[in-house]
């Protein structure tokens, strides 16, 4: 799936103008034009140095970050023998919605200044979206750089688009609200909150450190797959959750023995099912037998 783009996949939900994806795309050249509402890019592989706007420098897009481009500023979007997979999403906010014959005004009018598309403009009255976009400040545009917890939405909003039923509608408009909604948490500066599910992931690890712990539903509980938590989790720390959960369990354990309790008692203390399997998995990270240490 090199390219592929949905042109607003709702009815109901006129203010999602368009959604696309590009899967390891090489080269792109895509001249000045602008947007009547927001556009959002996350970078989900590679990297690429974008020329955005016309006369300025080139801007770096990694694995991870997400680019806010503002409503109305004319922009490009072009690089050469680098290669990017992303997410793009347009997004109108306020009172006032655009309709064209697109959902922008394209690059060869422009150039070629030819007369613009007939917008027409229509009320669309929504406090829940604009008491959330109110607080983000963007002059042209923003980027974040290593925020993972956009790839669990912008792919939930994908799936939802490509396996369309009554209720999809609602749930990408959810989704859509998240987004905003960490975006403007990120505008506020607060790192700890902007990192809350990672936090909540390591939190969660710590209090569990002497039982056995389900990686799949743990990552599901903070909206990441397992493969994409393990990832994003080792950028932070170091290490896998589970390398992390194992060094924490060790720990327990060998200061549990050195209280001279037994293996057994251990086994028990560290949330093993049998004192055995305990003894395999102490030696296979320690290299020594339980009962030796």
């Amino acid at each position: 799936m090199p390219r592929e783009q949905f042109e607003s996949p709702f009815p109901d939900l006129p203010r999602l103008s368009h959604f696309g994806y590009s899967d390891s795309v090489s080269t792109y050249e895509f001249g000045p034009h602008y947007h009547y509402g927001y556009e959002l890019i996350y970078v989900t592989e590679g990297k690429a140095e974008i020329e955005l706007f016309k006369n300025e420098a080139p801007v770096l897009l990694k694995e991870d970050d997400l680019c806010i481009i503002s409503p109305g500023a004319i922009h490009e979007f072009i690089y050469d023998r680098q290669s990017i997979s992303f997410f793009w999403m347009g997004f109108q906010t306020g009172a006032e919605i655009a309709l064209s014959e697109g959902h922008m005004q394209p690059p060869d009018m422009l150039i070629q200044k030819r007369k613009k598309h007939k917008v027409e403009y229509f009320t669309l009255i929504d406090n829940e979206i604009n008491s959330i976009t109110d607080k983000i400040t963007i002059d042209n545009y923003s980027i974040f750089e290593k925020v993972p917890y956009f790839s669990q939405i912008f792919c939930q909003i994908n799936d939802e688009i490509h396996n369309q039923d009554r209720f999809s509608s609602k749930i990408v408009y959810q989704k859509v609200l998240e987004l905003f909604t960490r975006i403007a948490r990120l505008f506020s500066g607060d790192k700890i909150l902007a990192n809350a599910p990672l936090n909540f992931v390591k939190n969660y690890l710590d209090s569990h450190c002497r039982q056995k712990i389900d990686l799949r539903e743990i990552s599901k509980k903070a909206g990441y797959t397992q493969e994409h938590l393990s990832r994003i989790f080792k950028n932070q720390y170091g290490r896998s959750p589970q390398k992390y959960h194992d060094e924490r369990r060790l720990n327990e354990a060998k200061q549990y023995l050195a209280k001279e309790a037994s293996v057994e008692d251990t086994a028990v203390y560290c949330g093993f099912s049998s004192s055995s399997y305990f003894s395999t998995w102490f030696k296979k990270l320690t290299g020594t037998a339980p009962q030796n240490y």
